[in-house]
């Protein structure tokens, strides 16, 4: 069985709908960041503020690594996984960029006052500066691009018709 990974932009909805997919193919469901937030004993704003985004980098990829090495499993990745683990990602997993409109990404995070994820500190112009700078990887990595347009249902069940040629 191939694993399945999701790649997007922080708050597009990847931890929701990759586990209604790994639900509805009674795959195992893995969320990276809880992963590393686990192991390190803090959380993933700690982690960039005590230690840097370098090191989470390097903590992201030995996760991503560990979990590629099975099979059948649903990853939720973090925003940036694609910014070093973008050829071990499409080699160990049908690769689901989950796609969401930035303003709505912006809208939701608003109404939700999270302040769990350090790069969008810089509020709406950080989360466009990081869309910017990542499209061009998250288009580069996927083999599906899903957009999260419906309710979680309606995408989870668009996700698992476009995986059907994969798995």
């Amino acid at each position: 069985m191939k694993n399945i990974a999701f790649i997007g932009m922080p708050g597009c909805g990847k931890t929701t709908v990759s586990r209604a997919v790994a639900r509805k193919l009674k795959y195992e469901w893995h969320d990276c960041d809880s992963i590393i937030e686990e192991r390190e004993g803090r959380s993933i704003a700690e982690i960039f503020a005590q230690s840097g985004e370098g090191y989470f980098r390097e903590r992201e990829t030995a996760v991503l690594q560990e979990l590629l090495a099975e099979s059948g499993a649903v990853i939720s990745t973090g925003g940036g996984a694609v910014i070093r683990n973008a050829d071990i990602l499409r080699s160990g997993a049908v690769v689901v960029y989950l796609y969401r409109d930035v303003r709505l990404i912006s809208q939701s995070l608003e109404a939700s006052e999270d302040t769990t994820r350090p790069l969008l500190s810089g509020g709406t112009e950080r989360l466009y500066a990081l869309y910017a700078e990542r499209r061009g990887l998250y288009e580069s990595t996927m083999h599906i691009r899903a957009d999260n347009d419906g309710s979680v249902g309606e995408v989870m069940d668009k996700v698992v018709a476009m995986l059907a040629e994969y798995i």
